[in-house]
């Protein structure tokens, strides 16, 4: 993928039909250039480069760059259709063109957030044990600059309506990529499919965030975030599937379980293995989450 990526203003020169998103690009620019500034990176941002192959794919590159697949345009938009359900066609159009924004703005910082956080160099330190957890810390760090973001440019929005359009754009890659992805891996615990775990680890991040440290006794607030968001998650899902003509699938009863008690061992081992690495590597002038 990254061998045939070019600076996007080139790529969009060439491929006429990307010529609609440039606006979008433009402002996917400015969104790295807010989080740049929010977390105090102290390198340039990362420019964005787009390969043309049709894969629902991004990568974070050791040389600092943030290299989107063309696929990452066409599936947003299938995706954010899927996502706006049904409406008057005016007002769909759009919802469809800021779903697929969000969606696409998610992956953008996720991939910065490999970066800010040198995953790319702990990677080369520890080897297949670092897999997994950079993958849920670059989604744990992009939930809370997506946040800390939207919270700046939309002040009327409630923290609760914030929160479901940061799940609401987290869903649709994590639960049509991610299980593939890893399917292969041999050090994925088979006790923990990875594309529930990582929805459910965003799914719990966005409840903590402005609810501070959750333990049984959830706040109040928290409980009403809870349930708005699972109800959210599960209307995705069946969406997804009905999309998919897959039948009923086990997320609903994954984040039932998983609701009051939750054992995050294997993930906690795995990321304390690497914990002083990245403190020590990453490129942010002070650590914020």
């Amino acid at each position: 993928m990254s061998d045939h990526a070019i600076p996007w203003r080139d790529f969009v020169e060439l491929e006429a039909a990307m010529q609609r998103h440039k606006a979008l690009l433009l402002q996917a620019e400015n969104f790295l250039d807010v989080l740049a500034k929010l977390y105090k990176l102290t390198i340039t941002p990362p420019p964005i480069l787009i390969s043309p192959s049709h894969e629902f794919n991004a990568l974070a590159t050791d040389t600092d760059e943030i290299h989107l697949c063309l696929g990452v345009f066409e599936k947003a938009e299938t995706y954010a259709g899927l996502a706006a359900g049904e409406c008057e066609a005016l007002d769909r159009d759009t919802l469809i063109r800021v779903k697929m924004k969000f969606i696409i703005f998610w992956v953008i910082a996720h991939e910065f957030f490999h970066i800010g956080r040198s995953h790319y160099a702990v990677y080369r330190l520890h080897g297949s044990v670092a897999r997994k957890p950079i993958e849920f810390d670059a989604d744990m760090m992009a939930i809370a600059g997506m946040y800390r973001w939207l919270r700046i440019i939309n002040k009327n929005c409630t923290t609760r309506k914030t929160k479901g359009l940061i799940l609401d754009s987290i869903f649709w890659p994590m639960r049509a990529h991610i299980g593939s992805a890893f399917a292969e891996a041999p050090d994925i615990d088979p006790d923990y499919p990875t594309w529930h775990l990582r929805i459910w680890t965003a799914f719990t991040k966005l409840i903590q965030m402005d609810n501070g440290t959750l333990t049984t006794e959830f706040p109040e607030e928290a409980q009403h975030d809870c349930h708005y968001l699972n109800e959210l998650l599960v209307e995705c899902d069946t969406a997804y599937c009905r999309y998919c003509s897959l039948p009923k699938s086990t997320l609903a009863d994954f984040l039932n379980s998983y609701r009051n008690v939750s054992d995050f061992t294997p993930l906690s081992d795995s990321w304390e293995s690497i914990r002083e690495s990245v403190a020590k590597l990453e490129r942010f002038t002070i650590f914020t989450s």
